[in-house]
């Protein structure tokens, strides 16, 4: 068979910068799409200048799962599905938040690992990746989160900073071969418990009930004492 390569099917992430302290929600995005209905994606940074604090749903709407675990570590992934048909055009992926924890003038590429892309039919797209670039700036340029025309996220104004949000441990399933495990078989119980029954013991031979004149005392002594006054008696005759 011949591949013929796709000229859409390109995930990318836009390029962002804020002052530090600042959070912002993006989209990743999938552009020219031509039948997609899953993907499984790495996004990777550098936690000394940005961290990544939440994900949610976008266009795959059957299964979401965000894998938060290694979020300070610099990755986190995202594996996302539809059912029943395949999606074409521009579509979200999901929607990441990202926080300014760096210092000012700090960069940090934002990274796109596309693991996987398929159809509906589990027929592999191969997808092209557009990575951004996430930038810190200083203090003096703060202000309200616009879009500018190049497609990058900016803040421009002195207003009242935004609370950084606290980070959240969602739990969120992981599918690796290493989560099966087989479940512990459980062990029989008798029904009933067995009867105690005591070990068997050996009495003693009992005495026999009659009485024999070889077991009265002095019985054997006297037999002896009447044969020698016999034997005299004789003798004198």
């Amino acid at each position: 068979m011949v591949s013929i390569a796709r000229a859409g099917d390109v995930v990318s992430i836009s390029d962002v910068a804020l002052d530090p302290g600042d959070n912002v929600t993006i989209p990743i995005m999938i552009y020219d799409a031509t039948g997609v209905a899953a993907v499984g994606l790495n996004l990777i940074y550098d936690p000394c200048v940005v961290n990544l604090t939440d994900a949610h749903q976008g266009d795959f709407t059957g299964y979401f799962g965000f894998d938060n675990r290694n979020v300070t570590d610099g990755w986190a992934r995202i594996n996302t599905y539809i059912m029943r048909k395949d999606l074409m055009g521009d579509l979200k992926v999901a929607d990441v938040t990202l926080v300014a924890v760096g210092k000012s003038g700090d960069a940090s590429p934002l990274n796109i690992e596309i693991l996987a892309m398929a159809d509906q039919n589990g027929t592999n797209i191969a997808g092209t990746a557009r990575n951004g670039t996430f930038r810190i700036l200083a203090p003096a340029t703060a202000s309200a989160t616009t879009i500018t025309s190049t497609n990058t996220y900016t803040n421009m104004s002195t207003t009242t900073p935004t609370n950084t949000p606290t980070p959240t441990n969602r739990p969120t399933p992981t599918y690796t071969a290493s989560d099966l495990r087989a479940a512990p078989t459980p062990v029989d119980k008798p029904a009933t418990d067995p009867a105690y029954q005591p070990p068997e013991k050996t009495l003693p031979a009992r005495p026999s009930s009659g009485v024999t004149f070889h077991s009265v005392p002095g019985f054997n002594a006297s037999l002896g004492l009447i044969g020698l006054a016999t034997a005299c008696l004789l003798r004198r005759r």
